[in-house]
């Protein structure tokens, strides 16, 4: 017997042919079919598997970066045919089968999303024009968007003087304004570097509803917050899994 459990949007969890629900752990047999199929909006499904996925640690991750071809299962996407150990569960499967997280505690995923943000560290290469568009505008995400950045299509937003600037560290959430004036989010394969200047960073309690906005469809606007709101949204976000977990 295996313990699973599936999340995120878009996706609608299948077990040996019968729908099953998300956010909550259900057991399953040797040789049963598990499958996550795609239904319309959202981006992304996790499945999570009791005892978890093992693979070699990198960099202190088992996760799969396959722009470098390193982590997960020799650094590459999942093939068919390709086998996965597990690890054994921490806890009795019996135990924890039926858990789930309550909707009060899940996020709330939608089409059309207000991400706040911390404004700069680049504000002053904008001109008040510029940081008034950017926060008054309405945005969709272009279908080549992917795991590195959102590159969102709407009013251009004006800087002060070239798109340049000396490269500098770029943290996940960082939002560039290249040449073309449209804003350009980093994700969870962004690069730790950028010669664009930032005209803001969404906090992280918000950057997973945005990645689940979907390409076209989906309308983004930003909001302005500050360091301690962002981190007390994101202490209230976790408030509820670990309340789950530690019962």
């Amino acid at each position: 017997m295996k313990l699973v459990a599936a999340t995120g949007a878009g996706y609608d969890l299948w077990v040996q042919g019968r729908p099953m629900p998300l956010w909550v752990a259900t057991l399953v047999r040797r040789g049963w079919m598990i499958e996550l199929r795609k239904r319309s909006g959202g981006q992304w499904g996790y499945l999570a598997i009791g005892g978890g996925i093992q693979c070699p640690v990198v960099l202190g991750s088992r996760a799969t970066y396959v722009r470098g071809a390193l982590g997960g299962l020799n650094g590459g996407p999942l093939r068919s045919g390709d086998s996965l150990s597990i690890g054994a569960p921490s806890r009795w499967l019996w135990e924890l089968a039926g858990c789930e997280i309550p909707e009060s505690a899940r996020p709330i995923y939608d089409d059309s999303v207000e991400i706040e943000v911390i404004v700069g560290p680049q504000e002053d290469c904008f001109s008040t024009a510029g940081l008034k568009t950017f926060f008054s505008s309405e945005y969709t995400i272009n279908p080549i968007s992917d795991r590195m950045g959102y590159r969102l299509n709407g009013p251009k937003v004006e800087n002060r003087g070239g798109a340049d600037i000396v490269s500098d560290g770029m943290a996940r959430g960082c939002i560039q304004i290249p040449a073309g004036g449209e804003p350009l989010v980093m994700m969870a394969d962004g690069p730790t570097t950028g010669g664009y200047p930032k005209i803001a960073t969404a906090i992280s309690a918000d950057l997973p509803l945005l990645a689940q906005c979907s390409p076209g469809a989906g309308r983004v606007r930003f909001r302005a917050t500050t360091v301690a709101a962002a981190q007390a949204k994101y202490r209230e976000m976790n408030r509820g899994l670990i309340a789950v977990v530690s019962d």
